[in-house]
């Protein structure tokens, strides 16, 4: 699924057109009968050109307007080019030509002429992306890359209920995710077919959660289990393959007390960690439907991915990009949302040279940013902490207590010398060091920690800074 590079230039000119072809629409006619009467959630449209390619325009919807739209993928003189992120699984798929979209937009009722092209077949809604797949064109299989094995990880909640509706994600980074206490991940490896730009991409893999049909991995996947279930069947498949690649199953425990109803929920019955750190995972907990199809998490209205959601918590992960200092989150789950401030924090590391000669030495300096708007009432521990891994925290920093509910919280700064043959620091055991940070510590929001590089041979050298926080979480406010 790789073009030349023109292909590429040219693929990269027409999203960009297709973008801004739609920045001002509001698309009325998602919400016309017999479409879905999607209101809100995301919308993934599948608009074929000359029966030889297609593009697909993700868009988000609140209320019936678009608040965001992206373009996932394109189909292009047989090559497959996966562009712009996922973060939110399609409620509705739809698969139409590229002059029914294009009329839409300039047609005087566009639920009329949508009603009319729907009734001659020349438009296919669905559900899921199977519904609509017969109706793609499809790939050129014998230019493709040969695949390559790949090691991925199904992201489940950890604790999945009977009675519980449930959604999941797959990931080619699954150690970044499988200590986390909140989360389930399945490891397996299978082979992935990369994209364009040498990436593994999910296209051709369907997982099958429970008794649901064959999903697609890259839009996530949902399900519901039932009273007295006990266990959770997970299947993995790829085209041409006699037999599924992983077949397994997850616990399922009896339902606890009974939560309050979503119809019921208000915003304070929503809570969320009062800190953040880009690319990382961050936990909302409260009355969920478990659906993340209509589901959506935004930090500064910027949508985040979710990565996992039961009916008590959704699990998502920060943009990396996301920059110190205060943020607005804000969780949307049907007609009920929840807002939060919060402060995202960063670490900087600095050295006066980063290149030294044998038995020269530098001054280096560690600066935690970000908390400079957290409030006191942020500093106090809101025990328990399910994003952290308690017996890895016994490993690397043997000394540190957990605070418990009502404890000043605190900061763990892990330290840690990556060119242990090239660069030594006085006064690190083991080349590392771990200190906990209280409010005290921090001055104007950061913390600086300086200390000195001492080389052993010539070379560069790479410390890495972790910060884990153990502080409060708050509860959600109205949105505006």
């Amino acid at each position: 699924m790789k073009g030349e590079q023109g292909d590429e230039g040219a693929i990269k000119w027409l999203e960009t057109k297709m973008k801004s072809a739609v920045a001002d629409h509001d698309l009325e006619f998602a919400s016309c009968g017999g479409a879905g009467d999607l209101l809100n959630g995301t919308i993934a449209m599948y608009m074929v050109s000359l029966d030889t390619g297609y593009w697909r325009l993700d868009v988000d919807l609140r209320a019936g307007k678009m608040v965001d739209l992206r373009a996932p993928e394109t189909f292009f003189f047989g090559d497959l080019y996966e562009e712009d992120p996922i973060p939110n699984p399609p409620s509705l798929y739809v698969e139409m030509p590229e002059r029914v979209f294009t009329g839409l937009d300039v047609q005087p009722d566009p639920c009329d002429f949508l009603h009319d092209e729907m009734q001659k077949g020349h438009v296919v809604t669905g559900k899921t992306f199977n519904d609509i797949q017969p109706f793609l064109p499809k790939l050129v299989l014998e230019d493709e890359p040969p695949a390559q094995e790949t090691l991925v990880g199904i992201i489940l909640p950890n604790d999945i209920q009977q009675g519980d509706h449930l959604s999941a994600t797959v990931t080619t980074d699954p150690k970044r995710f499988e200590k986390i206490p909140a989360l389930d991940v399945i490891k397996t490896t299978i082979p992935l077919t990369p994209d364009a730009d040498g990436n593994p991409t999910f296209h051709s893999v369907k997982v099958t959660i429970g008794n649901e049909t064959p999903q697609p991995a890259q839009d996530g996947m949902t399900t519901v289990t039932t009273p007295g279930q006990t266990t959770l069947g997970v299947h993995v498949t790829v085209p041409n393959s006699p037999r599924p690649l992983l077949e397994t199953t997850v616990p399922v425990t009896p339902s606890t007390a009974p939560q309050k109803p979503t119809t019921e929920t208000q915003p304070s019955d929503f809570t969320a960690p009062s800190v953040c750190i880009p690319n990382s995972v961050h936990i909302i907990h409260g009355v969920f439907s478990g659906n993340s199809r209509q589901t959506t998490v935004t930090l500064d209205d910027a949508p985040a991915k979710i990565l996992a959601e039961s009916p008590r918590a959704v699990i998502w992960s920060v943009p990396k990009d996301t920059l110190p200092g205060s943020h607005r989150l804000t969780v949307r789950d049907g007609d009920h949302a929840a807002s939060f401030k919060v402060a995202s924090i960063s670490i900087q590391m600095s050295a006066d040279r980063t290149v030294l000669k044998r038995g020269e030495s530098t001054p280096f300096r560690a600066v935690v940013r970000g908390l400079e708007d957290l409030p006191a009432s942020g500093w106090t521990a809101t025990a328990p902490f399910d994003l952290e891994d308690e017996a890895g925290l016994r490993n690397t920093a043997p000394g540190f207590h957990i605070p418990a509910k009502g404890e000043e919280g605190a900061l763990l700064l892990n330290l840690k010398n990556l060119s242990p043959g090239t660069i030594t620091v006085p006064g690190w055991q083991n080349e590392a060091t771990v200190l906990t940070l209280r409010r005290g510590d921090f001055s104007n929001g950061q913390y600086v920690y300086t200390g000195t590089i001492v080389s052993r041979v010539s070379g560069s050298f790479s410390i890495s800074g972790i910060v884990t926080p153990f502080l409060a979480e708050q509860s959600g406010e109205p949105v505006h």
